[in-house]
Formats: C-alpha cells, sequence, structure tokens
C-alpha cells in the first residue's frame, strides 16, 4: 500500500473510513482499517468492485469478511509463502544442528549463527529477507564443509535440499506476481517491473509509455451473459493485448476489467499505434459464447496513453494514463486518447 496523499485528502479518507467501519460494526485496527481507507480512496479497484458488490445487495461486511477482504486483497507478498516451505527450512536448520552437535568438532560459532537465522526464520517480513537467510545458511553449510571432515557427507546433502528450496521460492514469488485467470503479471508484479523499466529509461534517456485499456460496459457482459463468458473475453483480450506487443514489453492485469501494458524504448506515438492495433481488432471479432453460441455483440476497448517524464513518481506516470484513458471514456469509448489531449 502507498499512501501519498496530502493532509488534507488524507484526512477526508480517514473520516470515511471510520464512518463506513461504524456502520458495520468493524473493529478499527491497521488491517481492518487499510481496507475501507483503501476503498474510500479508490486505490484498488478490485477490492471496491468486491465490496460494492456487497452493499449494493445490502449483504452485512462482518468481521470475518473484512478480514477476507484483506487478505484477499492487502495483505502483502508473504501471505503467498507457503507455510510448508518456512517448515522445511527450519528442519533443515535443526538437522544441521544435530550434525554439528554429534560430530564433536569445535564449530560453536557455526552453530551459534545457525540459531541467529532459525530466530529470524520466524518472521520474515519479505521475500528478499527469506531468500536472504536461505543463502546466509548455505554459506554456512560451505564452511562447515571444510572445517569438518565427519559432517561433509550430511552437510551436502543439506546443501541440496537448499539448492530445492531456492527454487520453490523463486517459484512462489513468480505465482504471488501472476494473474491466476488470463495469466499474465498481475498489479504486484506490474508496479515492480515499472519501477525497474523507470530506471532503465532514466539511465539510457530512452522514452516510456503506459497504455492502460479498460473493456467498455463489462459489468453489462457479466450481467448478461454470466461470469463465465466474462472471464473468457478476459482471457481472450489478455491475449490478443500480448500478441500486439513486442517481446520486452510487459502486458499485465491491473484490475478487475483493467490491463496496463508497459512499452520501454517507445514513444507516445508509437504507444498510439500499438493502441489502435488493439484496439480494431478487438472491435472487429465475432464474439459468441461457446456454450451457447449466442452472439455477444462487439466488445470494445477504451485506452489512455503517457510517457514517463524524468524525475516524476511511478504513481504521476500512471495518474495520467488514467486520466487519459478516463478521457477516452467520456468521449463515447473505443478509442486511444493521448496525454496531451486531456485538460491541464
Amino acid at each position: 500500500m502507498n499512501y501519498s496523499e496530502n493532509l488534507e485528502k488524507s484526512g477526508e479518507f480517514l473520516r470515511l473510513a471510520l464512518v463506513h467501519m461504524a456502520q458495520h460494526n468493524i473493529p478499527v485496527d491497521p488491517d481492518n482499517y487499510s481496507v475501507w481507507y483503501e476503498y474510500v480512496a479508490g486505490k484498488n479497484k478490485m477490492l471496491s468492485n468486491a465490496i460494492d458488490e456487497f452493499l449494493n445487495q445490502a449483504k452485512p461486511i462482518s468481521t470475518e469478511l473484512n478480514r477476507y477482504l484483506y487478505q484477499r486483497f492487502i495483505a502483502d507478498e508473504m501471505s503467498a509463502l507457503s507455510e510448508k516451505m518456512l517448515k522445511e527450512l527450519r528442519r533443515v536448520i535443526q538437522e544441521m544442528s544435530k550434525y554439528i552437535k554429534n560430530s564433536g568438532c569445535e564449530i560453536d560459532q557455526h552453530g551459534e549463527s545457525l540459531e541467529k537465522y532459525a530466530i529470524k526464520l520466524s518472521a520474515p517480513k519479505d521475500y528478499q529477507e527469506f531468500s536472504k537467510i536461505i543463502n546466509s545458511i548455505a554459506k554456512e553449510t560451505r564452511a562447515l564443509v571444510k572445517t569438518s571432515r565427519t559432517i561433509k557427507n550430511n552437510l551436502e546433502l543439506t546443501q541440496k535440499e537448499l539448492d530445492i528450496l531456492k527454487l520453490k521460492l523463486k517459484a512462489t514469488k513468480e505465482e504471488a506476481s501472476t494473474d491466476t485467470l488470463t495469466g499474465l503479471t498481475n498489479r504486484r508484479g506490474f508496479e515492480a517491473m515499472l519501477i525497474k523499466e523507470i530506471e532503465s529509461a532514466t539511465k539510457t534517456k530512452t522514452p516510456l509509455c503506459l497504455l492502460m485499456a479498460d473493456i467498455d460496459h463489462f459489468k453489462k457482459i457479466n450481467d448478461t451473459f454470466g461470469h463465465l463468458a466474462g472471464d473468457s473475453v478476459l482471457r481472450i483480450i489478455a491475449n490478443t493485448i500480448k500478441d500486439y506487443t513486442k517481446g520486452k514489453d510487459l502486458v499485465s492485469r491491473y484490475g478487475g476489467e483493467e490491463f496496463m501494458v508497459i512499452l520501454p524504448d517507445t514513444p507516445l506515438k508509437g504507444a498510439v499505434t500499438v493502441g489502435e492495433k488493439i484496439r480494431r481488432f478487438l472491435e472487429s471479432m465475432n464474439w459468441k459464447n461457446k456454450a451457447s453460441g449466442t452472439s455477444l455483440g462487439t466488445i470494445t476497448v477504451s485506452m489512455g496513453a503517457s510517457q514517463y517524464k524524468t524525475g516524476e513518481p511511478p504513481e504521476t506516470f500512471i495518474q495520467r494514463a488514467d486520466k487519459a484513458l478516463y478521457l477516452s471514456k467520456n468521449n463515447g469509448r473505443n478509442r486511444v486518447t493521448t496525454e496531451t489531449m486531456t485538460p491541464n
């Protein structure tokens, strides 16, 4: 979560969040508060859609549901790190400690190091810290192999287990950054990649553009043909956008029916060209419900494009694309609008 509002705006969001929490008798704690702060701030569209769906159906939002919303839409990336992996690494540490104890060698220093890592492992803050712990334990393993021939074979086996855990960690991190429906990078992955591309564009002094796309009248598709048809539309559009972008471009599902395309080494005019190709292809498609054969009618997308300005924060870069997208929607949809067309 990145809260960068000024004092006046954040105070208003605070007031609105507390009003909602009082209406639903939600206890005020940091996790519960963050759900309603993001809702009233409009930052997390998937969270907002989920809450709106409950509110529109006049369903009560209990403390348990509030906790689910936090875990589903806000909880940080460590929620994707399975307890099983942590247990495996703790077991490795225990076995190494046992090998040290049984070896009869003067290697107390290594034993103390392992105990230190075991304590850190009780509550790792993020993937980087977890990966760092694994690397540190692997370093201790190599040092122990040199110190004692007695435990060499056992520690070599431990080293192999650590290598496997590294691979599992990498796979888990990739899963945490992937949208399960479309297979695209999700919002978390997009934000991380955008920072890297901004750094690269700044260093190389090359243009960098964002293309923000939103499916027109997507709610009507879900309401008329059902969510399965809506999911199918999302997957097809995701694949279409990927087909019309080049290898180093990044396509992500930003939230709900919104998609983001990071276009490195691409000026604003080039971003419009990419957007128009995608838009025209989708407009020309013959959309049908596979299950029933019923026509879904014409499905279109609206887009907004912005080009990075050196030194600006990522949020501003995104906001300018979002503002251009809003103008596309406001001017009749099914079009690509650039930041240069928006009022100052």
